[in-house]
Order: structure tokens, then C-alpha cells, then sequence
């Protein structure tokens, strides 16, 4: 029968199709997230890439495959965007089968086929109808209890096993759900159970047909678990030496066939066995025929009945004797010797059954009854006699051969299984060693992370400080910009105060002048209340005179009157006119002296007018210093008005781009509040001050209004000396002379008062206005002081900005070097894996070695036989032309 391969294209479930998909498009994509829409596009290309048909509703199916893939654990979403990725636990289960499916080699690139059964696997992994807690176990107990049975008939097979992974075994067993599942829902596949049919206990050669089909398909079944279970186990062997085993295979059994249809009688419970080339077992099978193996040391007991008529007579020296030609096979030639030393090396791979069977054929064939070439039963006429014993001595010592073989080998088992137990072990130790890998990796990957964060954080400080730094620069600008105003400013204001010191000295010798003033004021009032009252004096006088006056014109009168009635009185008249012009030239030395002391005082007034004149161009320069210093007053508050607009931008500036400054400003605030305050209380003062040059004014207008009422009484006291003096011209003359010297003394005298009052008034406003500048200078001082020490709050800021960059510094350094030692940690375990590895290989080199080393012990085995083939058909041929001979001679 020969094999054949279904033209029916492999189904996929929708659940492998993602799973495909969502590793080919992460590879592509580089991306551990993915969007469904992107899963779609590369579940159509894989499908457009194999040619593979998918239905109408594809794209909801796939869908749908999400969705189960998310509630059983293999894909999570992210967000509701759509973006899928694997989780750790499918992360894992995927691993293990990649490892079980494709081995531990790093570089081998993985067939369509093993991709396929790899998503089968962890799609089987994750299924709900796996019941992997219970079947895995259960399938492992039946999985071992069935090795244990093998054990027996495929030696080092089943010994070669048992250094199977627990992982392996949990893979494995995620299989049984193809079991398990439901007919109606089961996918069509050629996938056969190893394990289902019964193992029979006979040889081949008393098997039936029926039998025979069961153990060809069984065989079958084994050949596929082989080829999907392990695809790539370090046991297998190439296409070229399985053809090569399968050939030789065939020869050994067509060989074998030909000798037991020469040799071999078949008794009556075989009468219904039908040849293995006649069912056409086929020749793809490359593992051994897993018939039990006998040993060769003991040979079978024939039943009782025929134990004389149908065993081997061997010679004493071990020589078969033949049944019908009664001679001993020859002796074998020391060429066809094997050579079995102690140094020589074999090893047991999955075809050592065949030497096994070869073995149980050639210990069954000298058990089995021979028959002639026609299928003629042999009488027990036939019976070979007791000289061919020599037969059974060469025969038991092909026994003690086989033996020897048998030993040898089951002592290279032994070594193949320790070698084998060493491998598994090294592998787990390589896979502690890749997970410790995959720590230091996740280890290396969070400090990258935390690296990356600090470096982030360094970066923003960096950008942060970079941005305090240039608004420090421009702060810093703008202070050396007002510092040097200020310093102008302060140099001015020396200037100024220098200035305000000359002015205040020139105010102070004003001051002085003006109390000298003011002493020669109160002298000349002194004075015009001495004239005043001197005036008073004379106007009582010129009253007497009037009244002397009067009573000289009554007798005046009564003189003329009496003139014409007496001329003796006129004696009397003339003495008393004598009299009077005596008292009138009193009165006329008295008006010179008056004069007099009017000229004397006119000069003094003169004096006083120039000194007055002299005092007015001093006030007149005084005034224009004063306007002068008032420019410069104005230019100075001009000045400071735009560096208080300056101080106040800068302010809002400060208070738009630092809020940190508030404290500072609030202290600024209450500096200037006290400020308001003292101004407040300067203001008061000016207010008393004002009260106080009211009242001086008041007291000023007082004066004036004496002086006035003075000047009306002088004015009223100089019209009754000009009424009294009508008569004489020189005298009203010299009197109005002294009245309008006196009256212009008095206009001078207030117009002195008036112009000290107002340069009282300008000094004071002066006063005021340098007290002002000074307020606001100590303002802009404070201010000044506030910004300086908003400036050292900042390089304080500064200082511990820097402090914590050089602190996060530290910190990445000091991660740096853990980086390091992390990764020096990871070299040490990648160079301790890579040693294992190292081992892995010189082991699997070791077992490559021993493999060569069993194939030249199996080249020498099967020459060994074919010669012991030949030997005993050379000597059935002679036996049976000799006999052929005999009876043709009879």
C-alpha cells in the first residue's frame, strides 16, 4: 500500500488566523499595540498570500476572534480606540510553545507548517474545552503508563523520553482537546492518536491481515505524532538517512521473508498469515517496528510434542547442523569477526528497532519450522540428527554475539540517557539562565524608564532653570540699567543735595536777613510808634495851638472890635502880639526842628529804601535761585516720576512673571503705606505750619491795619498841621514833603513785608518740595532695596535649583552605575548561558559523534547479518541439492 497526501488544503480557526496575523504585523510594525482594523488587513493579506479562501463575513469573525481571544486572557485592549496587545500570561504560553514547536535554536527560521501547529498549540492552550488542569494530567498518567508499556519493546525510545520538559509535557497534552471536542464542531484534519490502538504482543510473523492493517496504521499514527510533536528534536534524523534506514529496512525484511519461506515450517495455527509485501506496508515509516525484542541468550522452548524432531543440532564447536543436509555450517572466517573493543562507541537513536527486529526475527526463525522452496511441510522423517549439533554451537554463539551487542548497547543506552539527562538539565538550567535574562532585562528596561524619566525631569529643570536664568539675565539687566540710573539719580541728587545745601545755606543767610529784617522791621515799628506817638504830641499841640489859635482869633476880633472903641488897649495888643509872635517863632523852631528831625529820618528812610532796593535784588536773585532750584525740583520729579513708571512696569512685570515675589511686593506695600503714613503725618504738619503762616498772616494783616489806621491818624494829624499852618507855604510844603516820605516809607515797609511773606511762603513751598523729593527718594531707596532683596531670593531660588539639578545628577549618575552593574550582571549571565550553550552544543556534537558511531555499528550489524544470511543459504542450497541429488539417484 502506498502512502498518500490529501488534496485538501489545511482550516484555519479564526482565533490562529489573529493569532498569525497579530505576530506578523508586530513584526512589521515594531509595535507591542495594535489596532483591529490593522489585524483585518494582515488576516487578508495572509490569506491572499497561502490562498487561502475566506468567507463573505470574514471581517466579523475576526472580530468575534478578538473578543474571544480578550475574554480567554490571550489579547487585552488598551483603550476603546481599538488597540489590542498580548498579555503576559498568552506572552508565556506562546514562548513555551515556540519552544516546544521549534526548539531552543535562536536561528532557525520556522516553516509555514510549524507556524501553524505553533498557533494551533496556543490557541488549543487557551481554549475553554481544553480543561487543561484535568486532561494534561490525565492524558500525562495515560502518556506515561503507555512509555512504560513501550519501555519493554522500544528500548532506549522510551528511555530517551523520559527527559522530557514538564512544559513539553503540558504542550503536548494541550492536544487533547482534538479528542475531546464534539464530532459536529471537530475540524477535518489527518491528525491521528498515537495512543489509540491496543499495541499487540505477537511478532509480525503470526500476525493475521487484519492485525497487520491495525499495526501498519498504528505505525502511521506514530509516524505523524513524531513528525507534529517534536518537528525538530535533536533525535531525528535527515531525509537521506531515513531513506537510507528505510532501504535497508526493506532488504533486511524481504531478505528475512525469503529465508523463513525456505527455511521456516508453519504450523497449523499460522495457515492464515498473508505476507507483508503482499499488504504493502510502506516504506515512509521511519521509525522501527515496535515488535517486542526477545533475548537472544535464552531461545524459545518448543512445545513438547515437537522438541526433538524440531531443534537445531549445532556441533561442539557451536556449528549448526541443517535438517536436511545433515552438514555443519562452516566456521565464520576471521574477516566477518566484529571487532567490539571497550573503546568503541555506540549510541541508540529512534531506528535501533530495526536491529532489534532483525535480533527477534533470527531468535525466532531458529525457534520457527523450515519448509522447503515449493511451501512442502517437512515429515518428521526430516528430522535432523544428532551429528548436526555443530549447528547449534555456531548458532549459540551467534547468541552470546548478540548478547555481547545487546550488552554494548544497553550500556551506550545508559550513557545516552545520562547524556540526555544532562542535556535536559543544562536546559533547564539555560532556561533559569533565559529567565534571569528576561529579569535583567525588565530590570534594565524600568532603569531605562526611570532614566529616561529623570532625564525628562533633568530636561524640564534644565529648561525651567534655563528660563529663570534668562528672566534672572533680564532682571538682572534691568536692575544694572536702574542701578545705574540710580546711581546717576544718586549722583544728581548729591548734586541736588549739595545744591540744597547752598541753597539751604543761601535760605539760612535769607533767614538770617530776614530776621534782621524782621528786627529792623520791629525797630521801624518801634520807630513809627515813636513818630506815631511823637504825632500824637504834636497833634495835642497843634490842638493847643487851634485853641491858641482860636482864642487869638476871639481877641483878634475883639481887638478889631475893640480897635476902633480903644487905642489905649493897643499897647496891650502889641505886647500881646509880641507874644504870640514869640510863641509863633517857638512854634516855627519847633516845626525846623520837626523838620530837621524829618530830614534826619527821610535819610535814615533813604538808607532803609536802599537797603530795602538792595534786599529786593537779593530776593529777585534769591527768587530766580529759588526758580532755578524749582526747574531742577521739577526735572528731578519729572526724573523720578518715570523711574517710579520704570519701578512700576518692572513691578507688574515681576508680578506677571514671578509670583513668588508677592511677599516682597506686600513688604514694599507696607513700606509704602508707611510711607503714605509719614506723609500723611508731613501733610498734618505742612496743614500746621499753613495754620501758623495764617496766623503770621493774620497777625501781618493786623500790623498792616495799624499801620494803615497809623497812616490815617498821621494823615489826619498832618491835615489838622497843614490846617494850622495854612498860612505858611514852607511849612504845609515841608509837611506834605514829610508826609509822602512818610507814606513811601510806609508803601516801601509793606511792600517789604509783602515781598518777605511770600519769599517766606517760596522757602517754605522749597522746604516742602525738598522734603517730598527726600520721602520719594527713601521710597525709591526701599524699592531698591525690595528689588536687591527679590534679587537674592532669586539666586537663592537659584542656588537650590541648582542644588536639586546637582542632586538629580547625582542620582542619574548613581543610576548610571547601577545601569551598569545591571548590565555587567546581564553580560556575566548572558556569557554563562552562552557557556551553556557551549555545553549544549559539545553534548549534541557528543550524541552526533555516537549516532555516526551507531550507524557504523548497524553497517557492521547488517553485514554481519547478510553475511550470516548468505552462510545459511549457501548451506540450505547445498543441503537441498544434495537431497535433490539423492533422489534422483534413488
Amino acid at each position: 500500500m502506498v502512502s498518500t497526501r490529501s488534496g485538501k488544503s489545511t482550516k484555519h480557526t479564526y482565533a490562529e488566523r489573529v493569532l498569525n496575523a497579530y505576530s506578523q504585523a508586530q513584526r512589521e510594525h515594531r509595535r507591542q499595540s495594535l489596532h483591529v482594523a490593522t489585524l483585518r488587513a494582515q488576516v487578508r493579506k495572509t490569506a491572499q498570500e497561502r490562498k487561502d479562501k475566506l468567507g463573505p463575513n470574514w471581517a466579523s469573525w475576526v472580530g468575534k476572534a478578538v473578543r474571544k481571544l480578550e475574554e480567554q486572557g490571550v489579547l487585552e485592549p488598551i483603550d476603546s480606540s481599538g488597540y489590542v496587545r498580548m498579555t503576559e500570561e498568552g506572552k508565556k504560553a506562546l514562548n513555551a510553545a515556540r519552544r516546544r514547536v521549534l526548539g531552543s535554536s535562536a536561528g532557525h527560521k520556522p516553516t509555514p507548517e510549524e507556524e501553524d501547529l505553533l498557533w494551533r498549540s496556543v490557541s488549543h492552550h487557551f481554549s475553554p474545552s481544553s480543561n487543561i488542569s484535568r486532561a494534561s494530567r490525565r492524558y500525562s498518567d495515560v502518556r506515561s503508563s503507555r512509555k512504560r508499556r513501550r519501555s519493554g519493546r522500544s528500548g532506549p525510545v522510551s528511555r530517551a523520553g523520559g527527559g522530557m520538559t514538564e512544559d513539553e509535557r503540558d504542550s503536548e497534552a494541550s492536544f487533547a482537546p482534538q479528542r475531546t471536542t464534539p464530532v459536529s464542531k471537530r475540524r477535518r484534519t489527518t491528525t491521528i492518536d498515537p495512543f489509540a490502538l491496543p499495541t499487540p504482543s505477537k511478532p509480525l510473523s503470526r500476525m493475521n491481515k487484519t492485525e497487520l492493517k491495525a499495526k501498519v496504521k498504528e505505525l502511521q499514527s506514530v509516524l505523524f505524532a513524531s513528525r507534529t510533536g517534536t518537528p525538530h528534536d535533536d533525535t531525528q534524523l535527515s531525509n537521506t538517512e531515513r531513506e537510507h534506514l528505510r532501504k535497508q529496512l526493506h532488504e533486511a525484511r524481504v531478505e528475512l521473508d525469503v529465508y523463513r519461506r525456505r527455511t521456516a515450517i508453519f504450523g497449523a495455527e499460522d495457515e492464515e498469515l498473508t505476507d507483508v509485501e503482499d499488504y504493502g506496508l510502506p516504506s515512509s515509516l521511519p521509525g522501527p517496528l515496535p515488535s517486542p525484542i526477545r533475548d537472544a541468550r535464552t531461545p524459545p522452548t518448543p512445545s513438547p510434542a515437537r522438541r526433538g524432531s524440531h531443534m537445531l543440532l549445532r556441533t561442539e564447536s557451536g556449528s549448526v547442523i541443517h535438517g536436511v543436509s545433515k552438514q555443519p555450517t562452516p566456521a565464520p572466517s576471521d574477516e566477518g569477526r566484529l571487532d567490539m573493543g571497550a573503546g568503541q562507541e555506540m549510541e541508540y537513536t529512534a531506528d535501533e528497532g530495526d536491529m532489534a527486529q532483525v535480533a527477534d526475527a533470527l531468535a525466532y526463525d531458529r525457534q520457527e519450522w523450515a519448509i522447503t522452496e515449493g511451501g512442502q511441510v517437512i515429515t518428521p522423517d526430516m528430522t535432523p540428527s544428532v551429528h548436526e549439533e555443530p549447528d547449534v554451537g555456531a548458532t549459540r554463539a551467534l547468541q552470546e554475539k548478540l548478547a555481547s551487542l545487546e550488552r554494548l548497547l544497553a550500556d551506550k543506552d545508559q550513557r545516552l540517557a545520562g547524556l540526555q539527562s544532562d542535556l535536559a538539565r543544562k536546559d533547564e538550567v539555560l532556561g533559569e539562565k533565559e529567565k534571569a535574562i528576561d529579569q535583567l532585562q525588565h530590570m534594565l528596561a524600568s532603569k531605562d524608564d526611570t532614566i529616561t524619566q529623570l532625564r525628562d525631569a533633568v530636561a524640564t529643570k534644565d529648561v525651567a532653570i534655563a528660563d529663570k536664568d534668562s528672566v534672572l539675565s533680564q532682571k538682572d539687566g534691568e536692575l544694572s540699567k536702574t542701578h545705574v540710573t540710580l546711581v546717576e539719580i544718586e549722583g544728581k541728587l548729591r548734586d541736588q543735595a549739595t545744591q540744597l545745601e547752598d541753597k539751604d545755606n543761601i535760605i539760612n543767610a535769607l533767614r538770617a536777613e530776614v530776621d534782621s529784617l524782621r528786627s529792623v522791621k520791629e525797630v521801624l515799628e518801634s520807630q513809627v510808634t515813636a513818630v506815631g506817638n511823637e504825632a500824637r504830641a504834636k497833634q495835642e499841640a497843634i490842638e493847643k495851638m487851634r485853641q491858641d489859635h482860636a482864642k487869638a482869633k476871639e481877641l483878634l476880633l475883639g481887638a478889631e472890635t475893640e480897635l476902633n472903641a480903644t487905642r489905649d488897649r493897643l499897647r496891650d495888643t502889641e505886647k500881646h502880639k509880641e507874644h504870640v509872635e514869640g510863641l509863633y517863632r517857638e512854634v516855627l523852631q519847633t516845626l525846623s526842628e520837626m523838620e530837621q528831625t524829618i530830614q534826619r529820618r527821610e535819610v535814615s528812610l533813604g538808607e532803609k529804601d536802599k537797603q530795602i532796593t538792595d534786599k529786593d535784588t537779593a530776593i529777585a536773585e534769591l527768587e530766580g535761585n529759588v526758580q532755578s532750584i524749582a526747574e531742577e525740583l521739577k526735572d528731578a520729579k519729572f526724573s523720578v516720576n518715570d523711574l517710579i513708571v520704570r519701578l512700576k512696569a518692572s513691578e507688574t512685570q515681576k508680578v506677571e512673571v514671578e509670583t513668588e515675589l508677592r511677599a516682597t511686593i506686600d513688604t514694599v506695600r507696607r513700606e509704602k503705606d508707611d510711607s503714605v503714613v509719614a506723609i500723611s503725618v508731613l501733610r498734618t504738619e505742612k496743614a500746621t505750619v499753613d495754620t501758623q503762616n495764617e496766623e503770621l498772616h493774620g497777625q501781618v494783616a493786623v500790623l498792616t491795619s495799624n499801620l494803615r489806621e497809623a497812616r490815617a491818624e498821621y494823615a489826619a494829624a498832618k491835615k489838622m498841621v497843614l490846617d494850622l499852618l495854612g498860612t505858611v507855604d514852607t511849612a504845609r510844603s515841608a509837611r506834605d514833603e514829610e508826609v509822602g516820605k512818610s507814606a513811601a516809607a510806609k508803601q516801601a515797609l509793606r511792600v517789604a513785608q509783602t515781598e518777605a511773606a511770600r519769599l517766606r511762603e517760596q522757602v517754605h513751598e522749597a522746604e516742602m518740595e525738598i522734603q517730598q523729593v527726600r520721602g520719594e527718594l527713601a521710597v525709591n531707596r526701599a524699592a531698591l532695596v525690595a528689588e536687591q532683596t527679590t534679587t537674592s531670593m532669586l539666586r537663592s531660588d537659584l542656588k537650590t535649583a541648582r542644588g536639586e539639578l546637582d542632586d538629580a545628577r547625582k542620582k542619574l549618575e548613581a543610576t548610571g552605575k547601577e545601569v551598569i552593574d545591571t548590565r555587567a550582571n546581564v553580560k556575566r549571565v548572558e556569557e554563562e548561558a552562552e557557556e551553556l550553550r557551549v555545553a549544549k552544543m559539545a553534548d549534541e556534537n557528543t550524541i552526533a559523534d555516537l549516532k555516526t558511531l551507531y550507524e557504523r555499528l548497524k553497517r557492521v550489524q547488517a553485514e554481519w547479518a547478510s553475511e550470516v544470511d548468505q552462510k545459511f543459504m549457501s548451506v540450505q542450497s547445498k543441503s537441498i541439492q544434495e537431497k535433490t541429488r539423492r533422489a534422483l539417484e534413488i
